[in-house]
Formats: C-alpha cells, sequence, structure tokens
C-alpha cells in the first residue's frame, strides 16, 4: 500500500488507482480517493494540481489527429513493456570450483612430469658400476676383503648395489 501522505502532485500522477479516480473509470476508487481527501485536507492542493495535470494532458491527447494517438499508445506500449519486460538470467561461474579443477590438473601434471624424469624423492640408489670399472678397481688394487668368523651366514652389500651372503666362518 502506498504512503499517499508522503505523496507530491507528481507522484499522484503517476500513481494508477489515482490516476483511475481523477478519470471517472471506477466507483471503488472514487469512494476510496473522496473517503481519503476528508481525512486528509493537508493534501488537498496536492491532489487537486495532480488532477488538474492530468486532465490538461487527457485534453491535449484528444485534440491530436488519430495517427499520431496511435502511434503515441504504441509508444507507451513498447515503454510499458520494456519496464515490465523479464530480465534475460544471469549465469554465474563458479570460479571455485573451476580454481579447485585447474590445481587439481596442475598438481597431476607436476606429479606425473616428476615420476617420469625420475626425480622422486625416494631413497637414494647406489651408483651402479659397469663391468669395465670393476675390473679397473680390481687392478688398482681398490677391493675390500670381508670375512665372516661367526656362525651364522652374513649379507654384504657391494658398491654397484649388489649383495652376497658370506657362509658361516669364512
Amino acid at each position: 500500500m502506498n504512503d499517499y501522505l508522503q505523496f507530491e502532485a507528481e507522484d499522484f500522477m503517476q500513481d494508477p488507482s489515482f490516476r483511475d479516480w481523477a478519470a471517472g473509470d471506477s466507483t471503488q476508487t472514487s469512494a476510496f480517493w473522496e473517503a481519503w481527501l476528508l481525512a486528509h485536507p493537508e493534501k488537498h492542493d496536492a491532489v487537486l494540481r495532480a488532477k488538474e495535470n492530468l486532465e490538461a494532458v487527457w485534453a491535449g491527447f484528444d485534440q491530436l489527429p488519430e495517427s499520431e494517438r496511435t502511434e503515441r499508445i504504441n509508444q507507451i506500449k513498447q515503454a510499458q513493456a520494456l519496464r515490465s519486460a523479464p530480465e534475460p538470467p544471469v549465469r554465474y561461474l563458479h570460479w571455485g570450483w573451476w580454481s579447485a579443477a585447474a590445481g587439481l590438473v596442475l598438481l597431476l601434471g607436476l606429479g606425473w612430469g616428476l615420476y617420469k624424469t625420475g626425480l622422486d624423492s625416494g631413497p637414494e640408489k647406489p651408483a651402479r658400476m659397469s663391468y669395465r670399472q670393476a675390473v679397473g678397481t680390481l687392478a688398482e688394487g681398490k677391493f675390500i676383503e670381508e670375512n665372516n668368523p661367526d656362525a651364522q651366514p652374513r649379507r654384504v652389500t657391494l658398491p654397484d648395489g649388489s649383495f652376497i651372503t658370506l657362509a658361516a666362518r669364512s
């Protein structure tokens, strides 16, 4: 419900119920507005100005040629249709989901790349030694001698990463 006590003449002119009463189109609105004016005499001047302005607009409209009246009515209908036309729905992109998916793809790509290049952070593997390096080491006299005085077999890891088991007391 409108707060008509706050209205000025321009506001009354824009109110559909007031326009119906000013045009004399409805007995319901007529009863309401006459009762309202009796209850609020301080708004009598604003209501009178609004009613006179509307009558002047309508009188000027009636004096226009039929073609121009039709054209203005069509313009008014188009303006009302534009005001009442629903706005197209706005599609919001869910940036949170897209950024999470992009981060996941990035992590998977980095993990795959590290796996393929062998840069995983696993335990260090002993350096492999070729046959020529092993023979060269023996020729240079760089070899290790191990013996097992224990009663149990003992496992010994060699420099190339392989291992041997020494028998007990060997």
